[in-house]
């Protein structure tokens, strides 16, 4: 084998053949090294593309709670505001209730709601 080496160097058809052979051998190393090193680079991309992609997920989530956030407080300011309006009904009709008491507590012929009939006016 080594006389075949020492053969080659010493033509120029040899030197030329080894001359291919080292320029081939490093840029199939270079070759190699270069796909080993856009894996890295791809790695490392996408390592930062799912951190992106979990901080847009995470805004969206937010924006979504603060959605629910507005939306329950106007729902609870409409209920607020229906038993305001409900507690405003209720005194106006024991108003009317009271009123129709003192109107039948002055006329002896006209009857008397009984506790039956409040009890009754309440639930309805």
């Amino acid at each position: 084998m080594w006389s075949i080496l020492v053969w080659l160097a010493g033509s120029k058809i040899g030197r030329a053949i080894i001359g291919v052979a080292i320029i081939s051998f490093f840029v199939v190393g270079f070759r190699i090294w270069l796909a080993a090193h856009d894996a890295s680079v791809a790695r490392q991309a996408t390592s930062q593309m799912v951190t992106k992609f979990e901080r847009d997920a995470l805004a969206s989530q937010l924006a979504t709670e603060r959605r629910l956030h507005a939306e329950a407080n106007r729902a609870a300011a409409e209920a607020t505001a229906r038993a305001a309006a409900t507690q405003k009904a209720n005194d106006a009709a024991n108003a009317e209730v009271g009123r129709l008491l003192a109107e039948a507590a002055k006329n002896g012929k006209l009857s008397r709601p009984t506790e039956d009939d409040r009890l009754w006016l309440d639930q309805h």
